[in-house]
């Protein structure tokens, strides 16, 4: 199968991973392994970036902030700035944490695929499913 080499930043990667989530239903043996292979290298090309991992302190107050929130009460966001206020060293430290991933995404990485050949592309393929995996389709 041929191959295809793209260069973006990681952050453009994750929106290239779910344009080939949005295709996995769509039947074809070669389609899918080329999808499958495509998402395995990105996975692994984006692990750490998936999902956020706030700390375990951050979470105790993420959780103080849903019971705040769900409980209706008037004063809602001053009780919420009010736990912010008392917990400085938490909330620096996500920040710091969110600005260091907006960083990372921001990181130009080069990654070779399996490209899809026009020829594998089966009838029910949409245009907007067409769209959102383009770049991996091989023009011929």
């Amino acid at each position: 199968m041929a191959k295809i080499t793209l260069t973006k930043k990681r952050g453009e990667f994750l929106t290239s991973l779910k344009g080939l989530f949005s295709v996995l239903h769509i039947k074809g043996k070669t389609f899918s392994l080329a999808v499958t292979h495509n998402i395995l290298v990105l996975k692994e090309a984006l692990a750490g970036y998936l999902f956020d991992n706030p700390s375990e302190d951050y979470k105790v107050l993420l959780m103080e902030f849903k019971s705040i929130v769900d409980s209706g009460a008037e004063d809602t966001e001053a009780q919420v700035q009010a736990i912010k206020d008392n917990n400085p060293e938490i909330m620096a430290a996500r920040e710091e944490q969110i600005q260091q991933l907006k960083q990372d995404l921001e990181v130009e990485l080069t990654i070779e695929f399996e490209a899809i050949s026009q020829d594998v592309l089966t009838e029910e393929i949409t245009a907007e499913k067409l769209l959102s995996i383009q770049e991996f389709i091989l023009e011929e």
